[in-house]
C-alpha cells in the first residue's frame, strides 16, 4: 500500500487547484486513509478507491474555470463617459441624464447603428468624477435592431435613464478616459472602431495628467471625441477640450447649457456611429493659420480646435 500512496500523493499535488473545493478535499482526504492502511489492497479497497477518484475527477471537472467567451464582432466600442462632479448638481444632473437617454431614442441614431455592416453596437455609460470615482451605470451591452442578443437602442436609452446618479466629486477627466481605456480593453467585443465620447462641465482638477491619459486612447487605437457643456464655466471649455482631451483624430462638440446636450448628443452620437465618421459641420473654430485663412469657406464646421492653451 506504501507504494500505491507514494503514486497518489504526487498526483493530488497536480490536482491541488482543482480539489480546493471543500468536496474535494473530504474525498482526497477518504482516499489516503484508504491508500495509507497496511497490507496489500483488498478488493473491497480498490473498489472505493476506484469511486473516489472517479468523484474526484467529477470535482475538478466543476471547479475548473469556464472557457473565455468568444468575442462578439461589432461596427464599433462606445464609452459614454459623463461628468458627475459636483457642478452638476441634480437639475442638471437630470437634464444630462434625459439628454443621453433621448438621443438613443431616436431615429437618427437607430438608423447609425442599423446602417452600420454588421447592424450592432457595443455600448456603455460610465460615471465619472474624482480619481478613483468611475462606475459602469450600465454596463457593456450589445445594441442592435433588438433581436437575437441584442436590445434596441431605445432600450438602451431606458437603461441610461433609470441609471441613479452614483457620487460627486471633482474633475478628474485623465482619470476617466484612463478607466475608459481599461474598460474597453477588458470587454467582450471586437470591433476596427473604439470611441471615448468624453463629457462634462468643468476642466480637470484631480487625476491623471491629461497628455498620460490620452496617450493611453492613442496607444490603445481608441479615438476619444469631446463634448463640453459651457453652462457654468467662466472660459472657453470648448477649447480647453480640444487642446487637452481628445486623440488626433477625434472631435469636440459644445453644448452651451446642459438643456443642450440633448441636441449635441445625437449629432455626436450619429458622428461617431457611422461606418465612415466625419466631423460635424456646423460651428467654424479652426486649429491653424492656413485654416483661419479658409475660415469663411468652412463655415458650416462644428468642430471647435482652437484656443489658448490651458493647464491639463
Amino acid at each position: 500500500m506504501n507504494t500505491l500512496k507514494n503514486l497518489i500523493i504526487p498526483r493530488f499535488r497536480d490536482l491541488q487547484p482543482e480539489i480546493n473545493s471543500s468536496c474535494g478535499v473530504v474525498v482526497c482526504r477518504e482516499i489516503l486513509q484508504i491508500a495509507s492502511k497496511p497490507g496489500l489492497p483488498t478488493r473491497p479497497m480498490l473498489q472505493k478507491l476506484l469511486g473516489y477518484a472517479v468523484a474526484l475527477i467529477l470535482i475538478a471537472g466543476l471547479t475548473a474555470p469556464p472557457a473565455a467567451a468568444t468575442p462578439i464582432n461589432v461596427d464599433l466600442e462606445l464609452v459614454l463617459a459623463v461628468d458627475v462632479s459636483g457642478s452638476v448638481n441634480q437639475a442638471r444632473f437630470e437634464l444630462q441624464r434625459d439628454g443621453w437617454a433621448n438621443a438613443f431614442r431616436t431615429t437618427d441614431v437607430q438608423n447609425a447603428i442599423s446602417g452600420g455592416p454588421l447592424g450592432q453596437i457595443a455600448a456603455t455609460l460610465i460615471y465619472w468624477s474624482s480619481a478613483n470615482r468611475q462606475v459602469h451605470s450600465v454596463d457593456w451591452t450589445l445594441v442592435g435592431d433588438g433581436t437575437g442578443s441584442t436590445i434596441s437602442a431605445s432600450a438602451f436609452g431606458d437603461l441610461i435613464a433609470v441609471a441613479p446618479r452614483p457620487f460627486g466629486g471633482s474633475t478628474a477627466v485623465g482619470s476617466a478616459i484612463a478607466y475608459s481605456v481599461n474598460s474597453i480593453a477588458n470587454n467582450d467585443f471586437l470591433s476596427t472602431r473604439k470611441v471615448i465620447d468624453i463629457s462634462g462641465d468643468g476642466s480637470r482638477n484631480a487625476g491623471i495628467a491629461m497628455p498620460a491619459a490620452v496617450q493611453l486612447a492613442i496607444d490603445a487605437g481608441i479615438t476619444v471625441n469631446g463634448l463640453a457643456i459651457e453652462e457654468v464655466t467662466n472660459f472657453s471649455l470648448t477649447d480647453w477640450y480640444a487642446n487637452n482631451a481628445i486623440t488626433p483624430d477625434g472631435f469636440v462638440l459644445t453644448a452651451e447649457t446642459f438643456a443642450d446636450i440633448e441636441a449635441a448628443a445625437i449629432q455626436k452620437l450619429v458622428t461617431e456611429i457611422r461606418p465612415d465618421p466625419v466631423p460635424p459641420t456646423d460651428v467654424p473654430e479652426p486649429a491653424t493659420g492656413l485654416l483661419v485663412m479658409l475660415g469663411g469657406l468652412l463655415g458650416a464646421l462644428s468642430l471647435r480646435r482652437r484656443g489658448a492653451p490651458m493647464a491639463s
